[in-house]
């Protein structure tokens, strides 16, 4: 099967982790798969330089100027037909709103094939996209969500496309798995020798992932557990960081939470932790959520998109928007002892969200497309 995958940017963030590993393990089963970016550049970009892939953006940075960027995007679908004629792949795989549209409108003549990560878009940018795709959707073979509850959520928004799959992310559990050492060198780099649990919320500065709430809660839980420290790691605008640090100032929180940036070694970050918390207002299935209980870390989270699911315990889900919930799970989570992985939580992780089983899935709704309904494409 020859694959073409269409993004954005390869730079931090879930799904574009689960892109890279999607694509590299189906080159690894000996398919042709290209990964075409808008804009070239990014952590996981550099990452596929060492996959059996081919590596194509359609330009090689973003425009410098909301008006050159904007400029880009009107050229995109004509770049993006001219390659898939050069390339001719089997069919094309888009993820995200902005591509899924771009892709759309590039008719590329072969099958297309989106892929949707969140239960909701965030952005006016991307909602606006979002609504052309749920307009746009019906001649669509395939959809195929990473989450039961995104999919309900773009029904919801009006998408109609000829048919829809959930496929799960995939942890890859070979990657991700406790390593104490590299964590405790990590937590003395954030923390020095100060003792007490360390409580980390790993994501995008951005608003879904609910760090407003997170950090009410934290100076909650600093109010009945003093010795606790709390880390988020993330990076976003200079503006989302200016913010952040204003929040934590007022708080009164500033000698509790280091904001220590974007990560490259995540295995260590997660083993440095205690807790892990998602605070998020919006998800689809979070990786970070089963990335730290691969490497056995407990999580407690809000009971947004299939949360409650990776988590798999009633006990540390919590309603979103709430501060006090989320202190009170944090804090009695915190007060259960051992903090130490649990071999269980990996063990769940490894039956319930395992790559091969990802890459599976999505081999099977692909092959469907193809063989089902070749040639019928937008």
């Amino acid at each position: 099967m020859r694959v073409l995958f269409f993004t954005g940017r390869l730079e931090y963030g879930g799904a574009e982790r689960q892109l890279v590993l999607l694509a590299s393990r189906l080159a690894e089963k000996d398919h042709a798969v290209t990964v075409c970016a808008l804009f070239g550049g990014g952590m996981y970009w550099d990452r596929l330089a060492t996959a059996d892939v081919q590596r194509v953006a359609l330009f090689p940075r973003r425009g410098g100027s909301p008006a050159a960027t904007a400029a880009q995007l009107l050229a995109a679908p004509r770049r993006l037909r001219r390659l898939v004629a050069e390339t001719a792949p089997d069919l094309v795989h888009s993820v995200l709103e902005i591509p899924n549209l771009v892709a759309r409108l590039a008719g590329v003549g072969v099958p297309l094939v989106w892929g949707l990560r969140n239960a909701g878009p965030v952005g006016w940018k991307v909602r606006a996209a979002d609504r052309w795709c749920a307009a746009l959707s019906r001649p669509v073979p395939l959809v195929i969500c990473n989450s039961r509850a995104g999919r309900a959520a773009a029904a919801d928004r009006g998408y109609r496309p000829r048919d829809w799959t959930v496929v799960p992310n995939g942890f890859d559990t070979s990657a991700f798995r406790p390593d104490r050492a590299a964590g405790a060198d990590l937590r003395r780099a954030w923390l020095g020798e100060a003792a007490g649990p360390v409580v980390g919320l790993v994501g995008r500065l951005d608003p879904r992932k609910g760090l407003d709430v997170f950090l009410a809660a934290v100076a909650l839980v600093r109010a009945r557990l003093p010795e606790a420290r709390f880390v988020i790691v993330g990076g976003g605008s200079t503006m989302a960081l200016e913010r952040l640090r204003r929040q934590v100032a007022d708080l009164g929180v500033a000698d509790a939470v280091v904001l220590a940036g974007e990560q490259s070694d995540m295995v260590a970050v997660y083993g440095a932790l205690d807790l892990l918390v998602s605070a998020s207002t919006s998800e689809g299935l979070s990786n970070v959520l089963g990335e730290a209980l691969a490497c056995g870390v407990p999580c407690v989270a809000t009971d947004v998109g299939d949360s409650a699911l990776v988590v798999d315990d009633p006990a540390r889900i919590v309603p979103s928007g709430d501060p006090e919930a989320l202190a009170a799970a944090v804090t009695r989570h915190l007060t259960e002892p051992p903090l130490l992985p649990d071999e269980g939580l990996r063990t769940s992780v490894q039956e319930r969200f395992g790559v091969d089983a990802m890459v599976a899935a999505t081999e099977v709704a692909l092959g469907g497309v193809l063989s089902g309904r070749k040639g019928d494409a937008p």
